[in-house]
């Protein structure tokens, strides 16, 4: 699906501009509210972040694979007792992400053929209506390859001895567990470094990654939560009156 050709009288150009924003927040402890002040980082720190997620999640996924491992009852419960089928469900449930993934890289649908110039008012009407039913039409396509992705999945571990599907559950879950810690630590990380004590967005508002991880959960959830509206989706953006060729 080619965002390009299929969006482009769907962008609001004022909406590139809104990268930077301020929150109000009463931090548990104090008595008056500050003011955090947040810009979107750029390349070279969603880069560094993308490194310091992928060695917080490698060191998760060792330790949830090291059977010695403390800690690892509380991540990976023991499901021996579920009947096959369950852990069969969970299994499907658990690869879900990944099999969407795998559906809308694989999902092909004709776009639509821009009128040239010369082209007339109704031919530029019907070619609007097929970019606004391209995205149905590109959803439709990627849902019935994942059901035929899950249809597939759900034979094959049908042959398998319910041992080896313990297995698999196990890994389909340390995968899930690793990518959601991946996640957490990104949005630190770039949070962190995107959240400033002024509107000059000089001095960041925490010394280090330390204090930040450190900070009251309340806070640093909404402080995330605000930056994540920051970053620049398509799917947010409106469309520009006139826009149209």
């Amino acid at each position: 699906m080619s965002l390009t050709n299929i969006e482009k009288n769907d962008v609001d150009i004022s909406k590139l501009f809104a990268y930077k924003s301020e929150i109000t927040i009463l931090p548990p402890g104090l008595e008056r509210p500050v003011v955090f002040y947040q810009r979107v980082v750029g390349d070279s720190i969603q880069g560094q972040a993308k490194v310091y997620a992928l060695r917080k999640g490698a060191e998760l996924r060792e330790n949830l694979r090291n059977p010695k491992w403390e800690n690892k009852k509380a991540y990976i419960p023991n499901f021996s007792k579920m009947k096959k089928d369950e852990v069969i469900n969970i299994i499907v449930a658990l690869s879900l992400q990944e099999l969407s993934i795998e559906a809308i890289n694989e999902t092909q649908v004709t776009e639509p053929k821009e009128p040239d110039g010369n082209s007339t008012l109704e031919e530029q009407e019907n070619y609007q209506k097929e970019i606004d039913d391209y995205p149905d039409r590109y959803g439709k396509q990627v849902a019935k390859s994942l059901e035929t992705k899950v249809d597939v999945l759900k034979k094959a571990l049908n042959q398998v001895s319910k041992d080896l599907l313990i297995g698999k559950y196990e890994e389909a879950l340390i995968n899930q567990l690793v990518s959601n810690e991946f996640t957490k630590h990104f949005q630190d990380y770039v949070t962190y470094h995107g959240t400033f004590n002024s509107d000059e967005y000089v001095n960041r508002i925490f010394k280090s990654m330390e204090d930040f991880t450190s900070s009251p959960t309340e806070l640093r959830k909404a402080l995330i939560s605000n930056y994540n509206k920051l970053e620049l989706k398509s799917q947010d953006l409106k469309k520009l009156p006139g826009a149209m060729p």
